[in-house]
């Protein structure tokens, strides 16, 4: 494999040898995408929400109307219907409206396409930041372990937004360790698009980005939350104030049944509300406080990377609501494990095969979530996370190196 590297890199005809070995990639990951999604019944697809919320971006339509919604999956002939009206940040219904231009079908098989292709590149980027000279030994089980984890599937399957959430904290992690602290901040308002994990993995970054003296990431993320609430207004005044009540609504609907402490506690309690709420709340206050604290006593020399590792396996306990697609976001904390293990010389068969460990454990609660009809379980998965993150110090697993850290 070497010596064929090597070869490649020798020719006078390396680029073209790229360039068609791209093409042959992105072509195999188009088949995937359209083997998915012509294997499935895609018009009933979690996919459809985005899509038409992008669609009536051109005809003019209230996604947050129930009469325009539901007509909207009759015009498709969409017989399911999870929600009477859009559950998302109006903001977000403009980036999915270059899709909404477009017939359905194909669509759906450019997201999965790009989905599949924004993951890719996001773990390479993330495996090649100050990328260790021993890298290449890592690489394939690595990349055998991705599609193997549950949330890719899950993403990639139904066409959620999960892939687009880890390829904009990938961009701003590069952005930031280029000293690009504006147009970082500015990206990254995105993901509070997606609120029940965007909102507070953006509190978290406030929080290192004030303790680091960050002004212009902050002055980035200000102007980003600015300009997207604008454009929200620009379509509807009232937007606010009707997703407001829409996302209160639905968090009322399945508060307690998702794979987060409040879910937990509630199945552990048998669903009393009182001791739910009360033990769920204590325990919330705590991993937020732990979260805070391991920022403030690390925020000087904690790379973005791992700021971004720690407030993602703790956004995703913390708050009322996520489902295993939304952990695919986890595949960046897990990389920069795999890549300090890498760097710290640990055991290679450990290392190696660190990510399927992951995806191992991930099957064995899927087996459990469905014996109990509760995703609850796949909390496990953001907790292991959390504390090989907070517990790993004295073996150095998340301190960036000095030169990773010279960001200022």
């Amino acid at each position: 494999m070497k010596s064929l590297l090597n070869k490649i890199n020798n020719s006078k005809y390396k680029w073209l040898i790229y360039i068609c070995l791209i093409v042959v990639i992105l072509g195999f990951l188009l088949y995937i995408a359209i083997t998915i999604v012509d294997n499935r019944d895609y018009l009933n697809s979690d996919f459809f929400t985005f899509y038409l919320s992008g669609h009536m971006v051109w005809t003019g339509e209230n996604p947050y109307s129930v009469n325009d919604w539901v007509a909207g999956h009759q015009q498709f002939g969409v017989s399911w219907i999870p929600n009477k009206q859009y559950v998302y940040p109006l903001p977000l219904s403009f980036f999915y409206a270059p899709l909404g231009a477009i017939p359905y079908h194909e669509a759906y098989i450019l997201w999965v396409f790009l989905s599949e292709v924004m993951i890719i590149t996001s773990a390479l980027t993330l495996l090649y930041q100050n990328a260790d000279q021993n890298l290449k030994h890592y690489i394939f089980p690595i990349f055998v372990a991705i599609p193997l984890f549950r949330p890719t599937i899950s993403v990639l399957f139904g066409g959620q937004i999960g892939a687009f959430l880890l390829f904009i904290l990938t961009i701003v992690v590069v952005l930031w360790n280029k000293e690009k602290w504006f147009y970082g901040g500015m990206l990254l308002t995105i993901i509070a698009l997606k609120p029940n994990i965007g909102v507070p993995i953006v509190c978290y970054t406030l929080f290192w980005l004030l303790l680091r003296k960050k002004g212009y990431g902050i002055l980035g993320i200000s102007l980003s939350g600015l300009l997207l609430l604008t454009l929200g207004f620009l379509r509807n005044v009232n937007w606010l104030s009707e997703y407001w009540e829409i996302g209160n609504a639905k968090i009322e609907h399945i508060f307690g049944y998702a794979p987060t402490i409040w879910g937990a506690f509630a199945y552990l309690t048998n669903y009393n509300w009182e001791r739910a709420l009360n033990w769920g709340g204590i325990t919330v206050l705590i991993f937020i406080l732990v979260t805070l604290v391991f920022i403030l006593k690390n925020a000087s020399n904690i790379a973005p990377e791992w700021m971004f590792s720690i407030a993602i396996a703790s956004s995703l306990l913390v708050t009322p609501s996520n489902w295993p697609y939304d952990q695919v976001i986890l595949i960046l904390p897990i990389i920069n494990i795999v890549r300090r293990m890498i760097s710290n010389k640990m055991p290679y068969l450990l290392t190696a095969l660190a990510f399927l460990f992951i995806d191992i454990i991930a099957l064995i609660l899927l087996s459990m979530a469905y014996n109990i009809h509760r995703e609850i379980p796949n909390v496990i998965i953001p907790l292991i996370i959390f504390f090989v993150i907070l517990f790993s110090k004295n073996k150095k697993i998340y301190f960036a190196q000095k030169n990773e850290t010279s960001t200022g």
